[in-house]
């Protein structure tokens, strides 16, 4: 069978890089697939045996060009990475979902926010966007784990095929970015969403840019010891970089994994980022930051700027994912360094977290995988 996996948001790396690796599973079992998607996302698609059809002009009448791209390939199967961008997308230009789902003759929509009960908006904080369930309710859907919780209905393991590097490896991918073995790293990563510049609303722009304001005092406090590797699209202000501060702009799958094999932990402000699982899979500690809104909302902010509570706060509840993972606020500065230098220096921290990721590696790895879910939808 021929797939095609349509990643239609430009700024969803995380549901592409999920689309993607489902596209390279399915070929491993002898199947075709072709990624279409906007040209920013297109480092996700590594695999030279995967096409890439850039569909940036394609867009707002994506409704209309699908139907034939489908047909022009001898598509079978149209997999929507995922149902909650495609609507991001559909509502954006008033496009008709189902006119979408109708685009080839059968589909399968990726869920990689566990809209298993979805709530009926967007909330972001300061303002929210409807969320329209059509898709998750008319096609069958599978969904990633981790992110969505080991019992969720139709899911499968996610975890990235990666391991540790060895100290050669890790050697030479420190070597590459100027950084003396000695040292220690944190890999902090940030989205295009989550920088200032992506919104147009004040309080969101504000509430974006204040979080390397807080990690100012944090991150020239650990010392220039501590390498800070910054992958993001563009750096934080000069203001507020320490000596130690690398940026990275945005890598492709495996130079992020070699870059995070090479790290002794990840720092996310995201509760939903891929780079959660990659850290899990490579044996490296994460700390998580979540905060109350700073603009003085109600709501935490599970993905900073945005608070996204009505979504993700089901998702983190007493799943045992984020039990692997230093919960911390950055908004309590002192809190905040306190544990990351525990995180990076305390030895039997590090020994809990690594025992908690290697219990997780063992139940994600009891589920069927990606390929084994969409193909059950498809061949029956």
């Amino acid at each position: 069978m021929k797939f095609l996996v349509l990643a239609p948001l430009p700024s969803a790396f995380g549901e592409a890089l999920h689309g993607a690796r489902l596209a390279g599973a399915l070929v491993d079992r002898g199947h075709a697939a072709v990624v279409a998607a906007p040209s920013s996302v297109a480092p996700t698609v590594a695999d030279p045996r995967i096409p890439f059809v850039a569909i940036d002009a394609a867009l707002p009448r994506l409704d209309a060009e699908l139907p034939a791209l489908v047909a022009r390939l001898g598509v079978d199967v149209l997999v929507l990475a995922d149902a909650a961008a495609v609507d991001k997308v559909a509502r954006a230009f008033a496009l008709s979902t189902p006119r979408l789902a109708a685009a080839a003759p059968r589909v399968v929509s990726l869920d990689c926010w566990n809209l298993v009960r979805p709530p009926p908006t967007w909330d972001y904080g300061v303002t929210a966007e409807p969320l329209d369930p059509w898709l998750l309710q008319h096609t069958p859907v599978i969904r990633p784990v981790p992110g969505a919780p080991l019992a969720t209905p139709g899911g499968y393991a996610a975890l990235p095929a990666i391991a540790p590097p060895t100290p050669a490896r890790r050697h030479a991918t420190r070597r590459r970015l100027a950084v003396p073995e000695a040292s220690t790293v944190i890999v902090w990563t940030t989205a295009r969403w989550q920088q200032p510049d992506s919104h147009d609303h004040p309080a969101l722009a504000r509430t974006a840019a204040r979080l390397p304001e807080l990690l100012r005092p944090v991150l020239a406090a650990l010392g220039d010891d501590v390498v800070v590797a910054h992958v993001a699209p563009d750096p934080i202000p000069a203001a507020c970089r320490s000596a130690s501060y690398r940026h990275v702009g945005q890598l492709a799958a495996a130079d992020f994994e070699a870059l995070l094999g090479a790290a002794d932990a990840l720092l996310s402000f995201n509760a939903a980022a891929t780079s959660l699982a990659t850290a899990l899979g490579l044996d490296v500690p994460t700390a998580l930051g979540t905060a109350h809104d700073p603009g003085g909302g109600a709501r935490p902010l599970w993905a900073w700027p945005l608070s996204l509570d009505g979504i993700l706060a089901p998702t983190v509840r007493d799943n045992p994912f984020y039990a692997t993972m230093v919960r911390l606020d950055p908004m309590r500065p002192d809190d905040l360094l306190a544990g990351l230098r525990a995180l990076l220096f305390d030895a039997a921290l590090r020994d809990r977290c690594r025992a908690a990721q290697a219990r997780y590696r063992a139940e994600v790895a009891t589920l069927p995988d990606g390929a084994a879910r969409l193909l059950a939808h498809v061949t029956t």
